[in-house]
């Protein structure tokens, strides 16, 4: 089959974040299908941009089209883009696509996902990373009034109502899908999975990244990793009011990586006097992600409160922090994970800083010997439910089974 995933900030192992779509669509292309991944040319989740129209990357077919480059913060430019990428992705109707793919979390891509598919005969799927808008008002306070949120609701709305199939990387986003319109026989969790094909694939990190951790290492502290991106929603800032306790002596956070919040953090970090006690590291490829990881004692993954959670949450540093066996810091109020019978995480809720310093604490004081078997607690649950050629499978079935009941 001809697969068309239209992705605004679809990334790859050379370009960074977003990897969902480039982790499917190389699935595909083992299966033997023809993948092409229509993107936008520049993409703030990216730690490095295209410089050419179109690419091809380990089999698929990567088409940047051209959007404006802006700094963090405006977003202005930034909804230009939403609306120039949107507008362009009807250059993608000269071939014959089997199946579109539409991928948020900007809604907006439905409507040209929906004219293509009409006018090529094609499924539909929409493909649901997360929840926008609900998202953006619940845990941006972003007025409900506001026009783009308005759109964004009727773009949810009606690819509910026009999809095909819906994927959903929120675990348990149905019953709020169904009051969007969804026909529950649409709905497929696909979590953001991991390729295990290429677990030998690591990059030593720059040599600067390497000797500030070297030197930390000295000290014998519990070196606790975070990878990602730096926006307010990740919780950042309560981590670093927790490591300001006298409690968490012999700690030492590493923050690889970038984002809108990132200068707030640094200037937070300063004030609060944590120079000996936080390193920040500047953002590195997927595959030096791996090194990083390596060579931490323990991980961290925060998110604000909020109800939205509540529907499941499939943060792909997850996948990352288990496959390097990290035990991690799990300050996610979500309702409850499956992994949290696994003995690979420490839960705290995101608003307590006792808690955070008690995991924290936690972590410090027990043996490496029982840090390693949380690691491998969590590297197990990755190999049994996290594999993304699975995840490609079981969606290439949903299709074929759409097909066969076409033909009947």
């Amino acid at each position: 089959m001809k697969i068309l995933i239209i992705s605004q900030d679809a990334g790859s192992p050379d370009y960074g974040m977003v990897y969902r779509n480039y982790n499917l669509a190389r699935e595909f292309v083992e299966m033997g299908h023809s993948v092409t991944v229509f993107a936008a040319s520049f993409a703030q989740s990216r730690f490095k941009q295209p410089s050419g129209k179109n690419e091809n990357i380990d089999g698929i077919d990567y088409y940047w089209f051209p959007t404006i480059k802006h700094k963090k913060g405006n977003n202005t430019l930034r909804v230009l883009n939403m609306f120039f990428f949107n507008i362009g992705v009807f250059f993608a109707k000269k071939n014959n696509w089997d199946v579109i793919v539409a991928s948020s979390p900007n809604p907006l891509c439905i409507f040209p996902a929906f004219f293509l598919s009409k006018l090529k005969k094609s499924y539909l799927i929409f493909d649901i990373r997360d929840l926008w808008p609900l998202t953006l008002f619940s845990l941006m306070s972003v007025s409900k009034k506001n026009p783009l949120i308005y759109l964004m609701q009727v773009a949810e709305d009606f690819a509910c109502r026009s999809s095909d199939l819906i994927l959903s990387v929120p675990s348990r986003a149905k019953e709020y899908l169904k009051t969007r319109g969804m026909d529950e026989h649409k709905f497929i969790h696909i979590p953001n999975g991991i390729q295990f094909d290429d677990l030998d694939c690591i990059e030593k990190l720059p040599s600067a990244h390497i000797d500030v951790i070297d030197y930390v290492d000295q000290k014998s502290c519990l070196k606790i990793g975070y990878c990602g991106s730096l926006g307010k929603a990740t919780n950042i800032d309560i981590l670093l009011e927790a490591l300001s306790y006298n409690e968490c002596h012999n700690v030492h956070l590493f923050i690889l990586g970038d984002g809108p919040e990132k200068d707030n953090l640094l200037l937070k970090s300063s004030e609060l006097g944590l120079f000996s006690k936080v390193t920040f590291l500047s953002p590195v490829n997927r595959y030096q992600v791996r090194d990083f990881l390596s060579k931490m004692d323990a991980a961290y993954i925060g998110l604000k409160d909020s109800d939205v959670f509540k529907w499941g949450i499939s943060p792909t540093k997850i996948n990352d922090y288990f496959l390097a066996g990290c035990p991690v810091i799990y300050s996610v109020n979500d309702g409850g994970s499956p992994f949290d019978h696994e003995g690979c995480i420490v839960r705290c809720s995101p608003d307590s800083i006792v808690e955070i310093i008690n995991a924290l604490c936690f972590l410090r004081d027990i043996s490496h010997e029982e840090r390693r078997l949380m690691g491998q607690n969590g590297l197990n649950w990755l190999f049994d439910n996290m594999d993304v050629s699975l995840h490609a499978k079981k969606i290439i079935e949903e299709v074929q089974k759409l097909r066969e009941k076409k033909l009947s």
